[in-house]
């Protein structure tokens, strides 16, 4: 942060492409979560359970490491209010316009990559579950619904994909798909052509992090041709944008899930739906209104 309000002078336009960030003048500010704002951060995902969580925790210890963070930082209270402020959903716009009373723009993340064309008929009757293995993510529960769900008759199985480690959390996770080896399966951590491949070789995605401020891994299915379920909180309602897809609790998640695999009707109707959602999240809208965001700042000019 030092570092960049002393070059920042040096340059036409500075971007912070992960929030907030007081330049020292005005600049473009990316906004992907509220783990810059202590409060929030605890409202939207407490601290975990355990030794790992006790220093995340409000406490006067904390609140002087945030402090003394910030003056390390030469930041000033407001100084990054000046910036023009991109949301990556209207679930953040929003929140930013209630809690900090700052106008922003709301430009979803692109998801980058292509991923092959598989035809519905030829793709695995599972899900695919994506992102980073902590007790936020409520996979736990994930493989509940999907136990559920096949008490219901329903064939299906899980691929849970992220980072392992030796974490209690984890070792729960790991622990449930033991119990359930013949249709639950950790896979660690997938990248590049294989992870876009894999996710295109299934029917559907689930996710289960409520507060999630966009999504990317939701947005990474549905570009895959994946029908994606989502708890109702969060940018990633955005993405689904079907009411099929939203759900308020665990049941239901399985009341929703099970119609839709018992349709192929509702089946060709989401995925149509889908489809045209996931052109919201290409690369070429992302450059075209970043580039008239980049416009608007310097035909508004260097104040503010």
């Amino acid at each position: 942060a030092r570092f960049c309000k002393k070059k920042a002078f040096e340059f036409d336009l500075m971007i912070s492409t992960y929030d907030v960030m007081d330049l020292g003048r005005k600049g473009i500010q990316f906004i992907a979560d509220f783990s810059f704002d202590d409060r929030l951060r605890r409202a939207f995902h407490p601290a975990p359970k355990g030794v790992k969580g006790i220093f995340y925790q409000k406490s006067p210890l904390r609140w002087m490491y945030l402090k003394l963070g910030e003056s390390l930082a030469g930041i000033s209270k407001d100084g990054w209010k000046r910036n023009i402020t991109i949301a990556n959903s209207e679930w953040t716009r929003k929140i930013m316009k209630e809690v900090y009373g700052i106008e922003t723009r709301t430009i979803y993340p692109p998801v980058v990559g292509r991923f092959p064309h598989i035809p519905w008929d030829k793709r695995e009757n599972g899900f695919v579950c994506i992102g980073r293995l902590v007790p936020e993510k409520g996979i736990d529960i994930i493989i509940d619904i999907l136990n559920k769900v096949r008490k219901t008759g329903q064939d299906t199985h899980l691929h849970i994909f992220g980072g392992i480690d030796n974490s209690p959390y984890i070792s729960t996770i790991q622990r449930l798909c033991d119990e359930k080896r013949e249709w639950a399966f950790m896979e660690g951590k997938i990248f590049g052509a294989k992870k876009q491949e894999i996710i295109a070789q299934h029917k559907f995605g689930i996710s289960n992090c409520k507060n999630e401020a966009f999504g990317i891994a939701v947005a990474e299915m549905v570009k895959a041709g994946c029908i994606v379920w989502v708890p109702n909180g969060g940018g990633q309602v955005e993405i689904v944008n079907h009411p099929a897809l939203i759900y308020d609790s665990a049941e239901d998640a399985v009341h929703k899930i099970d119609k839709v695999l018992k349709s192929t009707t509702l089946q060709t109707e989401l995925r149509e739906h889908l489809a045209t959602q996931s052109k919201k999240f290409s690369t070429q809208q992302f450059m075209s209104e970043i580039k008239e965001v980049t416009r608007q700042f310097f035909q508004e000019g260097y104040s503010g």
